[in-house]
């Protein structure tokens, strides 16, 4: 009985740890949309040790990418101004995120005014 109790604690113990490791490794996906009057160039986003160049975003138009979670998310671009931002925290894995760049090229995280 105890050696089933402890090969059944054993079994729970590995499936929660394969479980966690596997949501760490999740990816996280970002979402710009440009809602501003003109292109956005040179459009960069980077999280942990992945940077992705985005180019050029027009205007209206949506770009989305997957990122590693866990890390600090960095978004560069130049509009009429080179712009930088970066996350307050790090980006949760799995978590979507979506990013608009408004008309006077400030960022809105979800829609947020």
């Amino acid at each position: 009985m105890l050696k089933k109790l402890a090969l059944s604690s054993a079994a729970v113990l590995i499936t929660l740890l394969l479980v966690s490791r596997w949501v760490v490794a999740l990816p996280s996906r970002v979402t710009i949309i440009n809602r501003s009057a003109h292109s956005l160039r040179n459009v960069v986003v980077a999280a942990g040790s992945k940077e992705i160049s985005l180019n050029t975003i027009g205007s209206g138009e949506t770009r989305a990418v997957a990122v590693p979670g866990g890390s600090m998310l960095f978004l560069e671009f130049r509009g009429e101004h080179t712009r930088r931002w970066m996350s307050a925290k790090p980006i949760v894995p799995g978590q979507s995120l979506v990013i608009y760049i408004t008309e006077e090229e400030k960022i809105e995280l979800n829609g947020s005014r």
